[in-house]
């Protein structure tokens, strides 16, 4: 069993198995420090809204493939521990049958790659299944009506009335916060790199307008300061 788990063609998915096994042993080393590793990975990476993004068209590729692995529901360290494991799962027991039919073990670098994608099925319904029995804390997760009146800007795509983009911001706690906007009035487009104002909901996304005051302007502020 050692052996096989050693095998330079189970490298990643061994490898997987460690990087979980310490991320456990940090986690309980931080609650005896009292501290909680998966809030502080949280507040560490950027915050992405993107669990709506299905079915709407003109959604960047990447927002839309967050919105279809429900990231963001749940602490993503949690999610990052559940994919490690079904990626080292499915890798080791794919390898072992492979083993035992007198085909494989195939190299690691011919394994991996299919097993990464099919994790991405089983690990969007563990997120799904996670965000039912622990959602994000309250103070992992700020409110997005903290978000209006709020100055953004946008880096993919091109917003308009019907179709949105990709907008970047700074929230109330000072983190960096991805959303989708549309044009809040017809005929008006927001071009990348355009400084927007959040002025309204559309479900989960918002609505905006140009920046009308270049004293709003984040860059504005550097500069006063």
């Amino acid at each position: 069993m050692v052996e096989f788990l050693l095998s330079p063609a189970n490298w990643p998915f061994t490898g997987a198995l460690v990087v979980v096994a310490v991320i456990g042993l940090l986690q309980v080393l931080g609650l005896v420090a009292g501290l909680d590793l998966a809030e502080g990975a949280d507040e560490l990476l950027p915050d992405f809204d993107a669990p709506s993004t299905a079915g709407l068209e003109g959604v960047p590729a990447h927002f839309a493939m967050l919105g279809w692995l429900e990231l963001g529901r749940v602490p993503v360290l949690f999610s990052l521990v559940a994919f490690l494991t079904l990626f080292a799962v499915i890798g080791l027991n794919g390898q072992a049958l492979l083993a035992l039919s007198g085909l494989g073990p195939l190299p690691a670098l011919l394994a991996a790659p299919p097993v990464f994608l099919i994790c991405l099925v089983p690990l969007k319904w563990t997120n799904r299944l996670l965000a039912k029995v622990m959602p994000r804390s309250e103070s992992m997760a700020v409110s997005k009506e903290t978000f209006l009146g709020r100055i953004a800007v946008i880096v993919v795509g091109e917003a308009t009335h019907e179709r949105p983009a990709e907008a970047r911001l700074t929230g109330p706690l000072g983190r960096t916060h991805y959303v989708m906007v549309y044009a809040d009035e017809p005929e008006v487009r927001l071009a990348s790199g355009a400084e927007v104002l959040l002025v309204g909901r559309r479900g989960e996304h918002f609505t905006a307008i140009s920046n009308p005051n270049p004293n709003l302007s984040p860059h504005s502020a550097r500069h006063g300061s």
